[in-house]
């Protein structure tokens, strides 16, 4: 216990005993930690355990909602609305993609390979000479084995049109199919 300044008094007669300033500093330092534990029992920490996972994709890729080949069916095809334009149908897919996206959004390719037809750059051919299949996306001809960058979020909307090339005849209940490769791809 310090009364009156005796224990300060105390410390500067050890100095002048020849005790030293190390035994000042020694009493200063055992009052500072002797203080420390009071301050540490005041807190009362609470520890959680954060955990972290997630999946490196390295490679990116899209898939077809099936393995199974897409069939468009015509039904019926009339010759004078082929003279008109042809027929139109939707290709119904459905298309998943997963990995990195690239700032300008253009991370997706997609194209149509198949023989062309001998009448039109831009038809692919069928077991039917002078008939043809135009793959349209989102009302655009897209030309056999051009590749086209799409948004893989919001993926385009494919339609065949059959159509006709000039000076052709047909006879009734001719049957016609066309084989088209269709292939997307990260660029």
């Amino acid at each position: 216990m310090i009364k009156n300044g005796t224990m300060v008094k105390q410390a500067m007669a050890a100095v002048g005993h020849g005790w030293g300033m190390g035994w000042v500093l020694a009493v200063c330092a055992g009052i500072a930690l002797a203080m420390f534990p009071l301050y540490s029992l005041a807190s009362n920490p609470t520890n959680i355990a954060i955990n972290i996972n997630g999946t490196v994709t390295a490679n990116a890729h899209c898939s077809f909602g099936s393995d199974d080949p897409i069939v468009v069916d015509f039904g019926d095809v009339y010759v004078s609305d082929l003279a008109a334009g042809g027929y139109r149908k939707e290709v119904p897919y459905t298309l998943t993609c997963k990995g990195e996206q690239k700032p300008d959004g253009r991370l997706v390719e997609m194209r149509f390979v198949g023989t062309r037809a001998s009448f039109d750059d831009t038809a692919l051919a069928t077991n039917v000479r002078g008939l043809g299949i135009k793959i349209m996306l989102d009302g655009t001809t897209l030309s056999p084995g051009s590749w086209i960058a799409i948004d893989p979020n919001r993926p385009p909307k494919i339609e065949a049109l059959v159509m006709k090339g000039a000076n052709v005849t047909f006879y009734n209940g001719q049957k016609f199919t066309a084989s088209i490769t269709l292939t997307v791809d990260y660029v």
